[in-house]
């Protein structure tokens, strides 16, 4: 019995048919197979009126016990390697289940779709597992034709008579298959919670969150459905989307098939191996390393004149162009003034401007259009377009032909829309062949902007890396204006991933020999860098699974059915137990290891457990000892209580803290100086620390000032210069820095050499001091032993040798005198460090020492080679015993507590009672996905609504679905109507934070409530009560397109909560939020669509 979530609706293993034909194919091919899974469907399962629940609470029930008493065992299939005379390579995996038994397979009497080109191979081997009813993940470089795979799954499910979806990680890529698609199949629907075409289409495009919608409400669709297609399935590893990709692939029905397509993944066979278990069915994995149009990267240096080819169409590195790039780099404008110490003002000046207008010349002048631009910011892109001045490279006719689609394209709005900054600003541009893509366009100019792309109109477009994500729309050449990017933390160079998926734009197939990729920089690049990012692998495909609660109350709300369920079946619970068998493994290793270890006895009578007794408690009692020393120690080293007898001449033992070996990063090395004397001692002050700041974001006065005091904190260090016996730790050329010296080993005679200690290195004070030569006082002298011995002064050289000769003969007569080792400072005799705590912890550390005295062992002439037999068997099965653990924990539900704690946040909130039955506020917070669904629940049963009118409403609920970071002082300058709604918004944020920190879950109560902000209160306001978009436009700072997102994201909110008041029955609040949301839905936020011009 191998059921899933939603066999309830699959009426058993055959897929039900449509009741048209609507493919002209007439020839039939086998049904899906049957599997091992035998299901009926209830009575009754079918969409509600309100969406609400379908499901069957016995079979979930049945479906979690059998998941999670029947795990899936998994054969992987062997790898096969097809090499192209090209070069390239084709590799074909599969991974099936150990108890699957392929259904009879009989070829049908020809393909499902014919293509009029010869497919390549990878093609071709995926389309022969698509037609064989088996699921394929295809991954291929971008261009290289992984869309007719999913074409021909489309073709086979209309011979078949069978519904098909395609879905997407965002709507552009969406509208755009819908277009490619209804031209070639006729019968295509279109979901993407804007807009909706032909819903009961045999073809449905959707958005990825449309189809778990469907799959949490048990739609009646899914009935019919045969193949599930996912475009760009790497997009699962997004941070905050990528959860929605895992929750549909684990809740759709086991009958149902995949067709995954995909940029390279590192990682693909761990994934289909994922697939292959949760869904007890073979798949495949196809991927090819060929590219249809090969690339070459050239760099272009901030000052230099020319272009350096770097890598060439065979994929080789030319070190001496790239070393001939970084030669020529010349220092920006910025960099200059920053090393003269010289502020910018104004906009950020870049010397690239001159630099990228040369280079789009040199692309137009020899043919390399079109051409994409990226950079990594909104305005950066904009400005640059609006650098190319002078420069037009669309003739009169194209112009002509861009300015007629564009007016014919903004009819669609209102003669106040048509004078937005905007939509006036880019039409020059786009009749010159220019053109700007990012997420603050208007929609209806990013489309337009697409279309003009695809259709040659556009020459040179600007844009953002969101273009490189999904559409298709290559170019012949792609530039970086920079190869740095602000990841929310830090600039850094972009990984190999991003560099591929933007790089990959270059080269059309079909229509070119090669693309180009122009790297412009303005600062060092190592090799190595550029290397990794030109050669290295694409990201891994890593789960970013998380739990929220929509998902936890619509797993709740179905009597039997258990929320671990999804997480059990997660990517991320898959990919944590993968390790486990290669942890046992290892473990069982260090173990065997360590028994073969033997420490016998002097007399080899002594048992050998009775010796490990023995052992462990000198071993026990010396680590003891060794932690209270380093309490004492630490408190020795304090300023206040060393810096006094720390003078010139102090015999002092320097060991530095352990730090990550050089040869083994994952061992810790302790570097011993042992005995030294101190030459001199200074107190700098050193900068503190702080987190690097997003320069690309403006920043307030406040900001600015608040940034500098940062800036010059600073923090006081003390630096002791002991003169210890050191070897030169190798490396250092002629004339280049001195080279770095390490502890003199024992047998070796070293040389003594001034090095530069901070107080965390200084382990033991003598009482002894010794007498050095009376110049050492004089600031030639000190600066002469602080210098290297390789000093070309003379004076220096001769200083500094009479005073390591005198140290020497002082060392010698300390060793005769103290023939035990040298006397050490008592902390609190001598030091005098008082305290009650600092004597019981001196205390205990005597009583040790007394206690290790004691033991047999202690006495013992060899008990350090004993000793260090047992420490390492002691350490061996130590890190056996972790591993264990390690392997132990990772076969345990992951979030297990996390879920438990936001279960105890539900029902403290009266989401669900004790036995986890979903009441009233459950039942609202079910329907809710597009904000916060807890503090909008809040918010309604608080009665905050019941008296605000539509406009009032929906400016407190934009605060919810705008959650950007806002101005510290945005509050403030609301009017009084509106602080007090804001107010209301915060208060039940700060309830449901409270709670949330009270069950142990892990939260900033003011950062949560932080995180809604009041900055589009008036817009949306104002919107809703009817001002024109121009108008509320002046009201913010913000892009017009990111105002769009938040206003059309704000009118699903409002549609949501109409349902879920209609599910409790309150008629007044779903008339409420239905009228509101019908006030939002008008004009230029949601005006007709370039999608719908074709149909």
């Amino acid at each position: 019995m191998d059921l899933d979530l939603f066999s309830a609706f699959d009426g058993g293993e055959t897929v039900a048919e449509l009741p048209e034909v609507v493919n002209e194919a007439k020839v039939e091919s086998p049904k899906a197979p049957a599997g091992k899974r035998k299901a009926t469907a209830p009575a009754g399962a079918g969409d509600g009126e309100d969406g609400g629940d379908v499901m069957e609470d016995s079979v979930l029930a049945t479906a979690k016990k059998a998941k999670a008493a029947e795990p899936v065992a998994l054969v992987q299939g062997e790898e096969t390697e097809t090499i192209r005379e090209d070069g390239t390579r084709v590799k074909s995996y599969s991974v099936v289940p150990a108890d699957w038994v392929a259904p009879p397979y009989e070829a049908p009497p020809r393909p499902a779709k014919t293509y009029p080109f010869t497919l390549d191979p990878f093609q071709a081997q995926a389309i022969s597992y698509i037609e064989r009813n088996e699921s394929v993940l295809v991954s291929a470089h971008t261009s290289a034709g992984k869309t007719v795979t999913a074409e021909y799954a489309i073709a086979k499910s209309l011979r078949d008579k069978q519904r098909v979806i395609y879905t997407s990680p965002i709507k552009a890529l969406s509208n755009q298959k819908y277009r490619d698609l209804q031209e070639e199949f006729g019968d295509v629907g279109l979901m993407t919670g804007d807009i909706t075409i032909n819903p009961t289409a045999t073809v449905l495009i959707m958005t990825t969150e449309i189809l778990r919608s469907m799959l949490y409400r048990g739609s009646e669709v899914m009935r019919e459905v045969a193949w599930v297609i996912y475009d760009e399935i790497h997009y699962m590893r997004d941070k905050s989307r990528g959860v929605v990709w895992e929750e549909s692939i684990i809740l759709l029905p086991h009958k149902v098939r995949f067709v995954f397509l995909s940029a390279t993944i590192p990682n693909s066979r761990e994934f289909v191996a994922w697939v292959a278990k949760q869904h007890h069915q073979p798949c495949h994995v196809v991927y090819t390393d060929y590219r249809p149009v090969p690339l070459q990267h050239y760099l272009f240096p901030a000052g230099g004149e020319g272009l350096h080819l770097v890598v060439d169409e065979k994929g080789r590195f030319l070190e001496q162009n790239f070393q001939a790039a970084m030669a020529t780099l010349q220092p920006t404008d910025e960099q200059t003034l920053m090393a003269q110490g010289k502020k910018l003002t104004g906009a950020k000046k870049q010397m690239q401007t001159g630099g990228l207008k040369k280079i789009v010349a040199l692309i137009m002048k020899r043919q390399l259009d079109p051409a994409i631009i990226f950079s990594f910011s909104k305005k950066e892109c904009e400005a640059n377009a609006l650098q190319m001045k002078g420069l037009t490279f669309n003739d009169q006719t194209e112009g002509d032909l861009v300015q007629e689609v564009y007016r014919n394209a903004m009819e669609a709005l209102s003669e106040e829309d048509k004078t937005l900054p905007q939509v006036e600003a880019l039409l020059p541009l786009l009749c010159r062949g220019i053109g700007i893509h990012h997420g603050g366009l208007l929609p209806i100019l990013k489309e337009v902007i697409e279309i003009l792309f695809q259709e040659g109109l556009i020459k040179c477009l600007f844009a953002t890396e969101t273009f490189s994500i999904g559409l298709n729309m290559p170019a012949r050449t792609v530039v970086f204006t920079s190869t740095r990017k602000f990841d929310g933390a830090d600039f850094r160079w972009v990984t190999s991933g991003e560099y591929i998926q933007m790089s990959g734009r270059a080269g059309r197939r079909g229509k070119d020999v090669d693309g180009k990729v122009i790297q412009m920089l303005d600062e060092k690049m190592d090799p190595d860098v550029a290397k990794a990012m030109l050669y290295g692998d694409a990201d891994p495909l890593h789960s970013s699974y998380h739990i929220n609660y929509n998902m936890l109350l619509n797993m709740l709300r179905v009597e039997g059915a258990d929320p671990e369920f999804i997480v059990r079946s997660s990517f991320h619970q898959f990919q944590q137990e993968q390790g486990v068998p290669a942890l046992e493994e290892e473990a069982e290793l260090l173990t065997a290891k360590a028994n073969a270890i033997e420490i016998k006895g002097e007399d080899d009578v002594v048992r050998q457990a009775a010796l490990l007794t023995c052992f462990l408690k000198y071993h026990t009692t010396l680590t003891q000892l060794e932690k209270v020393q380093e309490e004492i120690l630490t408190t020795i080293q304090r300023p206040e209580y060393c810096m006094a007898f720390l003078q010139v001449g102090r015999l002092v033992y320097m060991r530095e803290p352990p730090t990550p070996s050089a040869s083994n990063p994952s061992a810790l090395e302790v570097r011993d100086w042992g005995w030294g004397v101190v030459i001199n001692v200074q107190k700098v002050q050193r900068a503190v620390a702080r987190a690097p700041q997003d320069k690309t974001k403006p920043q307030s006065f406040q900001d600015r000032a608040a940034a500098a005091t940062a800036a010059s904190a600073t923090e006081s260090v003390y630096t002791l210069e002991v003169l210890v016996r050191a070897e030169a730790a190798g490396g250092g050329a002629a004339g280049g820095p001195p080279r770095p010296v390490k502890p003199g080993s024992s047998g070796k005679v070293g040389e003594m050499t001034v090095v530069p200690f901070e107080l965390a290195s200084l382990a033991k004070l003598s009482s002894i001091r010794v007498h050095l030569p009376s110049d050492i006082r004089a600031a030639a002298s000190r600066s002469a032993v602080g210098k290297s011995l390789a000093e070309s002064s003379t004076t220096s050289s001769l200083i500094a040798a009479a005073i390591k000769g005198a140290i020497r003969k002082s060392r010698a007569e300390i060793g005769r005198r103290h023939p035990n080792g040298l006397p050490e400072l008592d902390p609190i005799d001598d030091i005098g460090i008082k305290g009650s705590a600092f004597e019981k912890l001196v205390g205990r550390g005597d009583d040790l020492e007394e206690r290790l005295e004691e033991l047999p062992l202690h006495k013992a002439p060899d008990k350090q080679e004993r000793y260090a037999l047992y420490k390492e068997k002691a350490d061996l099965l130590a890190r056996a015993k972790l591993l264990k653990a390690e392997a132990k924990s990772a076969t345990h539900v992951v979030m297990h507590d996390q879920l438990r704690r936001m279960k105890r946040v539900l029902r403290r909130l009266g989401h669900c009672d004790a036995a986890g039955i979903i009441q009233l506020k459950g039942r609202v917070a079910c329907e809710i996905n597009a904000c916060d669904e807890l503090v909008v629940t809040e918010l309604i049963f608080n009665g905050t609504f019941n008296e605000l009118t539509m406009e009032q409403t929906a400016a407190v609920l934009s605060c919810l679905v705008h959650q950007e970071k806002g101005k510290e002082d945005g509050a403030s300058k609301l009017n009084e109507q509106f602080k007090g709604l804001f107010r209301q918004v915060q208060d039940a944020a700060r309830q449901v934070g409270k709670i949330a920190e009270e069950c142990k879950v892990e939260i900033e109560v003011e950062d949560y409530v932080n995180s809604f902000t009041p900055d589009v209160m008036e817009v949306c306001h104002d919107w809703c009560a009817g001002a024109k978009f121009v108008d509320v436009m002046k009201k913010t700072e913000l892009y017009e397109g990111s105002v769009i997102r938040i206003i059309r994201r704000l009118e699903e909110l409002l549609r949501q909560l109409s349902c879920a008041a209609n599910a409790i029955g309150n008629v007044e609040l779903k008339k409420k939020f239905e009228a509101a949301a019908n006030k939002m839905r008008r004009d230029i936020v949601f005006c007709g669509r370039q999608v719908t011009w074709n149909v």
